[in-house]
């Protein structure tokens, strides 16, 4: 059984409920992982995290001018050297 579709298993909860956004705050971050509908702590390869109007959610591609930084799953502003921003496709950071 998973939970419904516009929520996520969210096991940093204090009482583990099916919740409409997953837990993220300064000392937990974790995000809406669609395939399994539970909250996660790391995205899986190939999707990032980002908080998409307040709801944190792995995404493939991300969205508000953010790339996908593959070292940590995450969504990120401006990717770290070596890697560059590209804006096309997937918006992802490459080499």
């Amino acid at each position: 059984f998973y939970c419904s579709s516009t929520t996520w298993a969210d096991p940093f909860h204090t009482n583990r409920i099916c919740t409409t956004s997953c837990t993220n705050d300064a000392n937990k971050k974790s995000y809406g992982y669609n395939y399994t509908r539970k909250c996660v702590e790391v995205c899986p390869d190939t999707q990032f995290g980002q908080v998409i109007l307040t709801i944190p959610l792995c995404v493939f591609v991300c969205q508000n001018n953010q790339f996908g930084y593959p070292v940590t799953n995450l969504c990120v502003d401006n990717c770290p050297a070596p890697y560059y921003g590209d804006p096309t496709g997937n918006r992802t950071c490459v080499i």
